[in-house]
Parts: structure tokens; sequence; C-alpha cells
């Protein structure tokens, strides 16, 4: 069997059928399911059609209906789970790390930008060795979150290679320099 309905799942019509009560193309919520007595292979589902009579249709003649997910309504599961574990990293590295990084990614960004540079990178900040390494390494990944909150950055979609050898030239975020905030 193509697809597994059940009862309250919304579908659409793949084609019109049943002397046009099913309309290709509309949306129908499925009532019940049962099993065809001639053909064991295909489920019939029960539905109320066009005409507001009840219908049984064999489920090969429908699709589900995905699901409609909006990211500002409901946040992405994975971005749940990245804001969670920088938490947890932040709360492993100590409050004092975060406030004494970001102090010196503002120097570091106002460093930049005076001569006359436009973005950068978390992994060029690193590689100055600026301020020290975190308890947790993990707790990088927040730091740009906290500048892009302070102001100091602003998020972009551009990316380029990592240049500290211990970052085995994987890829890396490019942020612009927010100078209305330095």
């Amino acid at each position: 069997m193509s697809n597994q309905f059940k009862a309250g799942d919304r579908v659409i019509a793949n084609e019109t059928s049943k002397g046009n009560q099913i309309t290709q193309g509309r949306e129908y919520t499925v009532e019940a399911v049962s099993r065809d007595k001639g053909n064991a292979e295909y489920n019939l589902l029960r539905i109320i059609g066009d005409n507001g009579e009840t219908v049984e249709v064999y489920q090969y003649r429908f699709a589900p209906v995905s699901p409609v997910v909006y990211s500002t309504v409901v946040p992405n599961l994975g971005e749940q789970l990245k804001a969670a574990g920088q938490a947890k990293a932040l709360k492993r590295a100590g409050s004092a790390w975060l406030s004494d990084a970001l102090a010196a990614l503002k120097v570091f960004v106002t460093e930049q930008y005076s001569v006359g540079e436009t973005d950068i990178t978390i992994d060029q900040f690193r590689r100055l060795e600026r301020t020290y390494e975190p308890a947790n390494p993990n707790a990088w990944g927040a730091l740009p979150r906290a500048a892009i909150k302070a102001g100091y950055i602003k998020s972009t979609t551009r990316t380029e290679k990592a240049i500290r050898p211990q970052a085995q030239c994987r890829v890396v975020r490019v942020w612009d320099i927010n100078p209305e905030a330095l």
C-alpha cells in the first residue's frame, strides 16, 4: 500500500471520481478507513463527498495533505536543539567567559572596521587568540548569537573556509560588521 491513512487525516484527491462526487485537487477529511473485501491490497477511505453524502473511495486516489509549518510561528526543531546546546556549553564555560569574549570581540570588530574591513569570521578572531579558550569549546558557537544581540555583527549567508589549522578547513560563517554599534 502506498499510503496509510487514518480517521481525521486531511487528503487531497488525485483525480475526479465517483460520478464527480470527488473533485481532483480538492481536500477532504477521512471519516474512517476500512479494508476492501474484494481487493485486500487497498484500503477504502470513507469521506464526505462534494454533494454532502458519504462516499467510499480507494486510498490510492488520494495523497496526504502536508502540514504547513511557519518557522516564525513554530521554531525549527534544529534551531531549538542548537540553542539548547549552546546554553549548556555556555553554562559549562562559565558566565565570565562570554562577557570576556564579547568584550574582546567588540575590540576586534572595531579594529577590523578601522582598517577598512566590513566583515569577520569567528575563526579569524580565535586565530588571533584575543581571549582565552572556554572550558567547553562548544561555547564558541554561542558567541555570534551574543554578538548579534549586542549589535556588533549582522548575520549573512556567506561562508568561507576556516584558516586555523585546528579547524581543518571547515566552512565557517562570515559576519558583517555593524559600525553603528561600535
